[in-house]
């Protein structure tokens, strides 16, 4: 009767997981956060030990997750262990090296699932950088349907606060530089790596006193390199400018 009971209840989460992941796909990303107690980690380390489920392919069963930090002076070592939910063989096992957080900002959900490439399969990613404007970088292991195993991408793991819009197939990332100025990029989605498309530089404007004025430069990338496109000045509104991720920023 027990193990009837287990069997019911592991179905019912891989229903319940497959139900958040159609209802995601629908929205801007695909995203997924381990259930346990790691809401909220100081300076990103996630617990010393956690599992969690997350279905990655329909057609397989859920993939377990199995998180071992072990931290030292300067860093931590994570080990994520990859595991078949149903059988518990082990599928990969991966080893990342993250250097200890300098902000004192708190990280939410150091690792999550987000279809990065916007190939219709959750990656795995997880901070490995956060500053304390915050800047967040994180690393990003593609899944290959191939092989059902998850493989470390450096151009997307490049990235700084990334924000997937799987309707327009673009990545739009913003980066707050000192003195108030912020640089945003719009990327195109290619299954290996984000393209640059477009780009939004703001500077405050010297001659603004105690008015938020922006000179503002929107260009375009050619072969890698930004072309500019016009200048201007701009005030607060600025901010919803098609380069800008939607809902950015909630505090400046």
């Amino acid at each position: 009767m027990k193990k009837k009971l287990a069997t019911i209840t592991m179905n019912l989460h891989a229903i319940r997981a497959l139900a958040v992941l159609a209802i995601l796909q629908v929205c801007f990303t695909v995203t997924g956060r381990p259930q346990s107690d790691s809401a909220e980690i100081s300076k990103g380390m996630p617990p010393s030990d956690t599992t969690w489920t997350m279905t990655i392919d329909p057609k397989l069963p859920p993939f377990r997750f199995h998180v071992v930090s072990l931290p030292d002076s300067e860093g931590q070592t994570l080990v994520i262990t990859v595991l078949d939910n149903r059988t518990r063989d082990t599928i990969q096992v991966i080893k990342q090296y993250v250097e200890q957080f300098s902000s004192p900002v708190r990280v939410t959900n150091p690792i999550e699932f987000v279809d990065i490439n916007l190939d219709g399969y959750p990656d795995l990613s997880y901070v490995q950088s956060q500053g304390a404007t915050g800047n967040q970088g994180c690393a990003y292991w593609l899944y290959e349907k191939s092989n059902h195993r998850f493989v470390i991408n450096g151009a997307y793991s490049r990235l700084v606060n990334a924000y997937v819009d799987s309707v327009k197939r673009q990545i739009r990332t913003w980066y707050k530089c000192g003195g108030g100025c912020y640089e945003f990029t719009v990327y195109d989605v290619h299954p290996d790596r984000p393209v640059p498309s477009a780009f939004l530089s703001l500077r405050p404007d010297p001659t603004a006193g105690e008015n938020e004025r922006y000179e503002c430069i929107r260009g375009r990338f050619d072969g890698g390199k930004k072309v500019r496109v016009e200048s201007y000045i701009s005030g607060p509104e600025v901010f919803k400018s098609p380069e800008v991720p939607p809902g950015w920023p909630t505090e400046k």
